[in-house]
C-alpha cells in the first residue's frame, strides 16, 4: 500500500449441473443388478453400466422402452448414456432349449477340466474337456459314452453323457522297462558272441584250408624235384 486503492472482485453465474433420471425394471424371469431397480439420477453424459441377470430357467431377450441411447439392446452387459430422462425395461423369457446333464467320473488320480464348466448344458453345445493326470501318473484313455485316448477331446452336447477319464501310475511301466532293459542286453551281448564265435570258425576253417594247399603244393614241388633228378641221372 503506497497510496488510497479501490478494487473490484467480479463474480458470474456458474453453469447450473444437468441431472436427469433413470428408471429400471424388469420383467419376470430376472433383474437387473447393475446399477439395481428404481430410479437412479445421473448427471448429463454420464455413462451408465448396464448388467441383467436371469433366473434358473429363463433367458435375457432385449432391452425394452426409452433405448435409443444404449450401446446394444440385445446383450444383457451394455451401457447407456444419460442425455435426457429414461426409463428402461429388461425383458426375460422361459428358456425352451433342452438341457442335458454331463457326468465325469475319475478312476485313478487325476483331474478333467471343462469348458464351459457347467454340469448342465443347452443341446448343441460344444464341449472341451481336458484330463490332468497328477505327478507321477497319466492318462490311459476315456471310456463310457466316449472313448480315446486323447487327452483334450470336444463333445457336442445332444444327450445325457456319462464318462469316465482313467488314470495310472506312470513308475509302475518305468520299472517294467527297467527291469526289461537288463534282458534286452543280454540278447544282444549273446549274439553278438554267437556272430563273434562264427567268425572265428570260419577264420580257423580257412586257415586250415590254406595250410593244406600249401602242404599240397609242397609235396608237388618235392614230386617234381625227385622226378627230375631221375631224369637227370637217366
Amino acid at each position: 500500500m503506497d497510496g488510497d486503492k479501490e478494487i473490484t472482485a467480479h463474480f458470474e453465474e456458474d453453469d447450473p449441473v444437468v441431472e436427469y433420471e433413470l428408471t429400471i425394471e424388469s420383467t419376470e424371469g430376472g433383474s437387473v443388478v447393475e446399477p439395481g431397480e428404481g430410479t437412479f439420477d445421473y448427471e448429463e453424459g454420464k455413462v451408465v453400466e448396464l448388467e441383467a441377470a436371469a433366473d434358473e430357467g429363463y433367458v435375457f431377450v432385449e432391452w425394452t422402452g426409452e433405448v435409443e441411447n444404449i450401446q446394444d439392446i440385445d446383450s444383457r452387459e451394455t451401457t447407456i448414456t444419460m442425455e435426457d430422462d429414461y426409463t428402461i425395461t429388461a425383458h426375460f423369457e422361459e428358456d425352451e432349449a433342452e438341457r442335458y446333464k454331463m457326468t465325469v467320473n475319475i478312476e485313478g488320480q487325476g483331474e478333467v477340466e471343462l469348458e464351459p464348466d457347467q454340469e448342465e448344458f443347452e443341446e448343441g453345445t460344444e464341449v472341451i474337456l481336458k484330463a490332468i493326470p497328477d505327478e507321477g501318473h497319466r492318462f490311459v484313455g476315456w471310456t463310457g459314452d466316449h472313448e480315446g485316448t486323447e487327452e483334450e477331446i470336444t463333445i457336442t452336447v445332444s444327450e445325457e453323457i456319462d464318462l469316465t477319464a482313467n488314470f495310472e501310475l506312470y513308475e509302475e511301466e518305468e520299472d517294467d522297462e527297467v527291469e526289461e532293459e537288463p534282458m534286452d542286453l543280454l540278447w544282444i551281448f549273446g549274439i553278438l558272441a554267437i556272430a563273434i564265435l562264427i567268425i572265428a570258425m570260419i577264420v580257423v576253417f580257412w586257415k586250415r584250408k590254406e595250410s593244406e594247399v600249401e602242404e599240397e603244393n609242397e609235396d608237388e614241388f618235392e614230386v617234381d624235384e625227385e622226378m627230375s633228378d631221375m631224369e637227370e641221372d637217366v
